[in-house]
């Protein structure tokens, strides 16, 4: 497991120098630029841009730019932030917890919701149930993230009243206050891996169901739910376990939509602040931390297989 692990933090290298590589340059190719965001329509004139540019180092061959951002984020520094005027650091600091509260959150919604269901589903195949269960799954794939969103607050938020709509819990509020804050977004980001996850979990029980060793396990007289869940579960949970967890890391960066919908205080309306002002190094770290979390996510899941089934081994 040792060696797998290293083996895993080696391929992070070349793979977050390709994402920065992409990230510099991609940024850079977006109209406008930091001065032009700073000074609005009239503009800088030829002096203060001149100016401006030294003081951000905007004015070095793009390349020596890279080259020196690139050396600061080895050593720790992830920059300072052009409009905030703080250390990119400090802003992550401050959003990424409750972007990870938020992905958890509706993590856990979608694989208690979504697993149970998705193997009742399988289990009473072709029933009232099953056909329910679904359509529940197709809806919740049909309906984009943001319509979602803005049901529910139309819905518990204006109508019903019962739930905060915007923003995240004032300090003070407690576990109840943060829960009630965060229901909603934790939901819609939910909904959409709540419906994959109860079809692919379906699709993966009924396929174990008909295989050779459930017809044997049968025919010796185990009871059925012994047969469920000592062998078919186990074995289908791998393949559920996968996804869910490439899900989880690719819900960071859906939850960006869901932030800016319930203006969530996350890393994900950070980012998109960042772009519209041209913050390059509040953009490029948080892409550069995205592409860790999921590596990491990614290591996590491969190494939770020997716990499910002891069989398999990582090499």
């Amino acid at each position: 497991m040792g060696i797998f692990v290293i083996r895993r933090l080696v391929e992070l290298v070349p793979t977050l120098i390709l994402v920065s590589i992409l990230t510099f340059t991609l940024v850079r190719l977006v109209p406008g630029d930091p001065i032009d965001v700073m000074y609005g329509l009239e503009g800088a004139d030829k002096e203060t841009r001149a100016a401006m540019e030294k003081t951000l180092g905007l004015d070095q061959p793009v390349v020596l730019q890279y080259v020196l951002w690139a050396g600061r984020m080895v050593s720790g520094d992830l920059g300072f932030s052009y409009r905030a005027r703080v250390p990119v650091a400090t802003l992550i600091g401050q959003r990424l917890p409750n972007t990870l509260m938020l992905v958890f959150a509706s993590l856990v919604i979608a694989v208690m919701i979504a697993i149970p269901l998705g193997v009742l589903a399988a289990i009473r195949r072709n029933t009232l149930y099953d056909f329910g269960a679904m359509a529940t799954a197709l809806v919740t794939l049909s309906v984009p993230p943001f319509a979602s969103g803005i049901a529910l607050v139309l819905v518990f938020g204006l109508m019903l009243g019962w739930l905060p709509t915007m923003g995240a819990a004032p300090p003070g509020s407690g576990v109840m206050g943060t829960l009630r804050h965060m229901t909603l977004p934790a939901v819609t980001l939910a909904m959409g891996l709540l419906g994959v996850t109860m079809r692919l979990a379906r699709s993966t029980v009924l396929e174990e169901l008909g295989l050779d060793y459930v017809r044997t396990a049968r025919a010796k007289g185990l009871a059925e739910r012994w047969v469920i869940y000592r062998h078919v579960l186990r074995n289908s949970l791998l393949t559920v376990v996968t996804f869910v967890g490439l899900q989880a890391s690719y819900l960071v960066g859906g939850a960006v939509v869901i932030e800016v919908v319930f203006a969530w205080p996350g890393v994900g309306s950070l980012v998109i602040d960042a772009i519209l002002a041209r913050d390059y190094p509040v953009v490029q770290a948080v892409i550069l931390l995205v592409a860790v979390l999921v590596m990491v996510v990614s290591t996590i899941v491969d190494l939770t297989y020997p716990l499910i089934d002891p069989r398999v081994q990582l090499t």
